[in-house]
């Protein structure tokens, strides 16, 4: 997506109630390129997983929904 968007950099802020046990597989597999940052306002995208989306990023703009997970563009 980053790459599309002109830029070569790409930060992913995930919120799920559970991290365990698919979180490392997820950030060493899935995320790549992409890195995972624990600070929301400094990352390009946010995954929502399994949960509903919080009051505060209902207006974000929804990248993909699927099966009760959320990508959002921060």
């Amino acid at each position: 997506m980053d790459e599309a968007l002109g830029t070569k950099e790409c930060n992913i802020y995930i919120d799920t109630p559970q991290d365990r046990p698919f979180g490392s597989h997820r950030e060493l597999v899935y995320l790549k390129p992409c890195e995972r940052t624990k600070e929301k306002d400094k990352a390009a995208y946010i995954i929502v997983y399994k949960k509903p989306v919080e009051t505060e990023d209902q207006e974000k703009s929804v990248l993909l929904e699927f099966n009760g997970s959320f990508l959002l563009a921060n």
